[in-house]
């Protein structure tokens, strides 16, 4: 799994630090939480209802999907850090994920089990 974070992230010390990082795929009734992580926050996790995975990675409660990724490698990307890990642990539910794509929320519907 891969994903980046801007160099000016307050969080990135946190992130280099860590020997893994979790992945919360949002449910479709989940936009409130989604505006509140893309927003600069202090605790962007106070109030939020988490466990602690297998690893000390916050799964956020409800969540479509959670990944426990364990970090492979970290690369500097200009402006960003991209960090590279490997799915450790991974649960689902079966149910409409929110999207944002175009500038715009969606909502993705789980596949037909026959597709």
């Amino acid at each position: 799994m891969l994903w980046s974070l801007a160099c000016a992230a307050p969080s990135l010390p946190a992130f280099r630090a860590a020997t893994h990082f979790g992945v919360n795929v949002l449910g479709s009734e989940h936009r409130d939480l989604s505006v509140r992580f893309a927003r600069g926050a202090r605790d962007k996790f106070a109030g939020v209802a988490y466990a602690l995975g297998e690893y000390g990675v916050p799964l956020i409660d409800g969540a479509a999907a959670h990944f426990e990724c364990r970090i492979v490698d970290r690369y500097y990307g200009g402006d960003h850090e991209i960090f590279l890990g490997r799915v450790e642990r991974y649960h689902y539910e079966h149910k409409p994920t929110l999207l944002f794509c175009h500038g715009a929320y969606h909502r993705a519907h789980p596949l037909d089990e026959d597709v």
